[in-house]
């Protein structure tokens, strides 16, 4: 799937795509996106009070988008006390995500990330138009070495405000911006 100019993309954070390590997996949860979300990410690299480590990760795989520039990614969650967790895109820096509680462990709330640099299928040239080789696409790890991150529904990727991708009636881009415009710093 790929994230049309102007609309969303959403991905169960329990999609099959997705890779998990440690004990994080997709758990069911009746109030979750198809009754299914992500739980157990973070954890602890050591062993506390007889608890067995878990330094659980999600990460999203695949995510395509069509141009290269700067998307909102909106985390529905939920966590009984606040928790935080650090974003990594295509291997690159990370970012600290605070999750505040929801009040309780079926309640989602919403959480926004902005101006994170996604890499697209297509590129614009110097007068814009586009070319689209096609990716695999970009993937974002979720992980918390020291403490547990929300239990994850799903992420929706817009995109970001100031963009300007304009399709063709088909649906194709017909302009991305050049590459050194509006595309801020790579992987964050």
């Amino acid at each position: 799937d790929t994230a049309p100019s102007g609309q969303t993309l959403k991905i169960d954070a329990a999609d099959p795509r997705n890779t998990f390590t440690g004990k994080a997996g997709p758990m069911n949860k009746m109030f979750a996106t198809d009754g299914r979300m992500a739980g157990g990410i973070g954890g602890s690299k050591e062993q506390h009070h007889g608890v067995s480590a878990n330094s659980g990760t999600l990460t999203f795989n695949g995510l395509k988008v069509l141009c290269t520039g700067l998307y909102t990614l909106t985390f529905h969650y939920v966590t009984h006390g606040d928790r935080g967790a650090f974003m990594r895109v295509n291997g690159g820096g990370y970012r600290h995500v605070e999750f505040k509680s929801t009040g309780a462990w079926n309640r989602i709330r919403l959480k926004a990330v902005h101006n994170v640099t996604l890499i697209g299928e297509c590129s614009g040239n110097d007068e814009g138009v586009a070319t689209c080789p096609g990716t695999d696409g970009n993937s974002i790890k979720i992980y918390n070495d020291e403490n547990w991150c929300a239990d994850l529904d799903m992420i929706e990727i817009s995109v970001g405000e100031g963009q300007d991708f304009d399709l063709d009636a088909d649906g194709d881009p017909q302009k991305c911006p050049p590459p050194s415009s509006k595309s801020g710093k790579a992987g964050v």
